[in-house]
């Protein structure tokens, strides 16, 4: 213990080495563009070099090289100044500001000057006297003051630039900048007094070889502004105070040995913990990088869907308005052309009637393009409006049956109704429901060339299901994926079937906001296919007249 205790000297100045290093690294591998991670960085490494040769001055017995190794550490002494008052000019900035005429005219060039000046005899001559195996006194030479005062300048306006932008600043920022401030107060100020004026002044080097111990509060406080306020990844400072303690623990090992051979290997062991504390705090660092990256990118991708959200309802809009100025020209064509048709205007016949009843037939078509146009976009924009009244299903399947019945003989199909007679009555819109019934009919005509199209309604368990089931063209797996969404037209080659590929996505949505589910069913190509709609039995609407919700 008493070993530990003559070496306590060496063990404060690894420690504080050791935390300089670590924290400097890792700022500067956070964010090696910014400029201030960049500066730090630099400032990290001249204040461990300047305490490494700063405590090996008065480890030396020889006059020369305690003379040499002196001058060296005032060399990295005042680049530590300069270094230092660059920090407080740039921090936070992440690029290098442009440095005003002073600094490149004066500041520059005096600190080149001064530098070469401190490797020669006229800052320090040579040692004086040696006490206890350790350099006591020196001769300055003539520069010395220039050296001090330039230390103590830098020193000064770095402090007065921190205290400038900490007034400025607001939020976290300006508690940064208070922390950085106050522990570079202290750190400066020891440094002041302890590394400068007392062996120029009062010649009294005792204290010298503490010089990265003062650099301690420095070190305390901007971690503390790094944990607290976030400008480092809570995980990496974890990796690093592990780290660290671990080459702590080794390196005081080291102090402690007593024999060669302890020494040899514990020096190993810390070198080889030092190894693994560089990789194992890089790939932590790496992983924190990529977990904020792709924060980033799900951040851009939320933007990215708003966006297409927004656009979504701007063509919806377009859509509903363009589909209204569309429909009312279109009612009139329909409406003369059916007049004429029916002979309102006085009988017609030959090519004329031919003609008339075409454009009778195509203006049906754009009709039916039209209104589904209309609800499509009601239904993305969440503007359709329901109106649910307590409905027997049997009744709406047979009337659309009906309805339907004339286009089938025309394409001589055969349409066979079965509604069992328990069928239950349920709360729909009746127009909107008879829609999608409509709709599977109507597609299963389209696709059948011979046969029957049977329709049925019937009773599962606790559900009404309505199924149209045809002997046409049939479909693959692959081609029922595409089914039920916008703009999809399955059953293969479709360019002899008229439509818009709307029919389906309409009745999907319209299903489920009947609290239903949609669904098709085909063996294979050629052997027909089967469309159903299933609905809830005892369901009730929330509201009578809601809104349908938009598809997410």
């Amino acid at each position: 213990m008493l070993k530990g205790f003559l070496h306590l000297d060496l063990l404060s100045v690894g420690i504080a080495s050791a935390a300089i290093a670590v924290l400097g690294f890792t700022v500067f591998l956070n964010d090696r563009k910014s400029a201030t991670h960049r500066i730090f960085f630099v400032l990290s490494l001249l204040t461990v070099i300047w305490s490494a040769f700063n405590y090996s001055i008065y480890q030396s017995t020889n006059p020369n090289v305690a003379i040499w190794l002196l001058r060296i550490a005032t060399f990295f002494a005042l680049w530590y100044a300069f270094a230092t008052f660059l920090f407080a000019f740039i921090f936070p900035a992440t690029v290098m500001p442009v440095f005003p005429r002073w600094i490149k005219i004066f500041a520059i060039p005096i600190t080149c000057i001064t530098s070469i000046l401190l490797l020669t005899p006229f800052i320090f001559t040579r040692a004086l006297s040696f006490d206890n195996g350790r350099l006591a006194e020196v001769q300055n030479g003539p520069a010395i003051p220039l050296f001090g005062l330039l230390s103590i300048f830098f020193v000064i306006a770095g402090l007065i630039l921190l205290f400038k932008k900490a007034r400025r600043a607001r939020g976290i920022e300006r508690r940064q900048i208070t922390y950085i401030f106050i522990g570079s107060f202290i750190t400066y100020e020891l440094i002041i007094i302890f590394n400068l004026i007392f062996p120029i002044v009062l010649k009294d080097s005792r204290f010298i070889t503490l010089g990265a111990v003062f650099v301690f509060p420095f070190i305390v406080f901007t971690a503390y502004a790094i944990i607290k306020h976030h400008l480092l990844h809570i995980k990496v400072i974890a990796t690093e105070i592990l780290s660290f303690l671990l080459l702590v623990t080794s390196f005081f090992e080291v102090v402690l040995s007593d024999t060669i051979w302890k020494i040899v290997f514990r020096i190993f062991l810390f070198s080889a913990l030092l190894v693994v504390s560089f990789f194992l705090i890089r790939s932590v660092r790496k992983e924190v990088e990529q977990r904020e990256k792709l924060q980033i990118l799900t951040g851009q991708l939320e933007l990215a869907n708003k966006e297409l959200s927004r656009l979504d309802q701007a063509k919806s809009e377009f859509l509903s308005i363009a589909s209204h100025q569309l429909r009312t020209p279109l009612t009139a064509i329909k409406g003369y052309s059916s007049m004429l048709l029916d002979g309102t205007f006085g009988p017609i016949g030959g090519k004329i009637k031919e003609g008339v009843e075409k454009v009778y037939a195509s203006t049906e078509r754009m009709v039916a393009l039209v209104n589904d146009l209309l609800d499509t976009s009601r239904l993305d924009s969440g503007r359709m409006v329901f109106t649910f009244v307590e409905t027997d299903l049997g009744e709406v399947a047979k009337s659309v049956c009906d309805e339907l019945m004339p286009k089938g003989k025309e394409k001589g199909l055969v349409i066979a109704c079965a509604v069992a007679p328990a069928t239950s009555k349920v709360f729909v819109d009746q127009m909107k429901i008879r829609q999608v019934l409509v709709n599977f009919v109507d597609n299963a005509l389209k696709y059948s060339d011979t046969g029957t199209v049977e329709v049925k309604l019937e009773q599962k368990n606790d559900e009404v299901v309505f199924s149209v089931h045809d002997n046409g063209w049939g479909m693959t797996p692959e081609e029922m994926g595409f089914l039920f969404k916008k703009f999809s037209r399955g059953r293969g080659d479709t360019s002899q079937i008229k439509g818009t590929g709307l029919g389906l996505y309409v009745a999907r949505r319209l299903a489920e906001a009947h609290g239903g589910r949609v669904w098709a069913e085909s063996p294979g190509k050629g052997q027909g296919s089967t469309f159903l709609l299933a609905l809830k039995l005892g369901w009730k609407p929330s509201a009578d007249g809601v809104y349908m919700p938009k598809e997410e």
